[in-house]
């Protein structure tokens, strides 16, 4: 039996997070005629969100770095970039964010990439209305959707309605807020016809491949690697890079959990 776990009612952790999107979405609109460029309007909210920080240490390539707010997001968006340039092409279709929060991502993502349109999935109604503040002020190629990872037939339908034939899905820290993720969300997904699906996953569960006892709080994941193994040994797709501690957003005992894991559907 699986232990009782906090915040595995999806509908607290809502609750969570509207409050923490919510006063992001509020100080960005109070302080919206301040700002006309995005890369310092998102730079902005972004440090109100660390809390205006000035030093950050965080992980890269297992290694310890630190650094200024420009370093940190400059190197941060590296590795991601880095990641999603393996697998965008001319011929993608869409960039899928699942768990995109206020978009930090998504609209970073965009207003480096015009060329890209990206599908931001959130289960939060106020992270979401801080992605679309950003793509109505600055026309960016992003569209937002409610997404919940415990209730996903909304993500299969929106993609069914659509002649997708080529997606990229990023998640960063999402899953991580899901103590058990369902199998048949990546089944239900991979059955689209939608013909290459490629997946980049940055979540704290490297002690899922190293075999050592579940060290995080009761809300995190404790089942991707098993999930994904059987996806594999299925056929269903090939797990294609796995790269511990690939990058950390600060020290602690999540950031040191966190793994690069990449995947591809199988035809």
């Amino acid at each position: 039996m699986k232990p009782q776990l906090s915040m595995e009612n999806w509908k607290e952790n809502k609750v969570v997070h509207e409050g923490v999107w919510g006063r992001i979405y509020n100080h960005a609109t109070f302080n919206s005629k301040s700002y006309s460029d995005i890369k310092f309007e998102w730079l902005s909210l972004f440090s109100f969100e660390v809390g205006n920080k000035t030093t950050f240490n965080y992980i890269l390539d297992g290694n310890v770095t630190s650094g200024d707010l420009d370093k940190y997001v400059t190197d941060k968006n590296k590795y991601i970039q880095n990641r999603l340039d393996e697998y965008v092409t001319p011929t993608t279709d869409l960039i899928l964010d699942l768990g995109s929060g206020w978009g930090r991502q998504s609209i970073q993502l965009a207003f480096n990439n015009p060329n890209y349109k990206i599908l931001a999935g959130e289960l939060s109604d106020s992270g979401r209305k801080v992605t679309d503040y950003f793509k109505n002020k600055y026309d960016l190629p992003i569209e937002t959707f409610s997404f919940n990872w415990h209730e996903y037939q909304s993500l299969i339908d929106l993609l069914s309605s659509r002649n997708y034939k080529e997606i990229v899905i990023l998640t960063s820290n999402t899953i991580e807020q899901i103590p058990y993720i369902k199998e048949e969300l990546f089944t239900d997904l991979l059955a689209l016809p939608i013909d290459k699906i490629s997946t980049i996953h940055i979540e704290p569960v490297k002690f899922q491949y190293d075999g050592i006892e579940f060290p995080l709080a009761n809300h995190y994941n404790r089942n991707l690697k098993e999930v994904l193994d059987s996806l594999e040994s299925k056929k269903l797709i090939e797990i294609t890079k796995i790269v511990p501690k690939y990058w950390g957003h600060n020290l602690n005992k999540t950031a040191q959990n966190n793994i690069l894991i990449e995947w591809k559907k199988l035809s």
